[in-house]
């Protein structure tokens, strides 16, 4: 497993932990097309998306990844921008949550 960097600064942030098989989107700050361009268009290689805070340059983007059927795993603060979507899961500091072959452990930064 590899991270890629799609964009990082306050014009979005994106990063992809990516295998051979396997892709976990890593902040939605970036255009979902840029995103596809960067997997060659495997959208199937997408397990789930996660949205670290509630700024904009991680997630302008969350909703394009939940209207494509993706979850997306975020913060209680930014689930309250998609209240009524059961694809956004809101996550609790140090619980660890297992989805997809993945275990995340989230954690709080001051």
């Amino acid at each position: 497993m590899n991270l890629v960097v799609v964009n990082s600064g306050s014009d979005g942030n994106t990063y992809l932990l990516n295998s051979d098989s396997d892709c976990v989107v890593l902040d939605c700050g970036v255009n979902f097309k840029t995103v596809m361009k960067t997997l060659d268009f495997n959208i199937k290689k997408i397990r789930f998306a996660v949205c670290s805070h509630v700024h904009a340059d991680h997630m302008t983007y969350v909703k394009d990844y939940l209207d494509k059927g993706f979850k997306v795993l975020m913060p209680q603060q930014v689930k309250e921008y998609f209240k009524n979507n059961s694809l956004a899961i809101a996550v609790e500091p140090m619980k660890k949550i297992s989805i997809c072959r993945f275990d995340i452990i989230p954690f709080e930064v001051p």
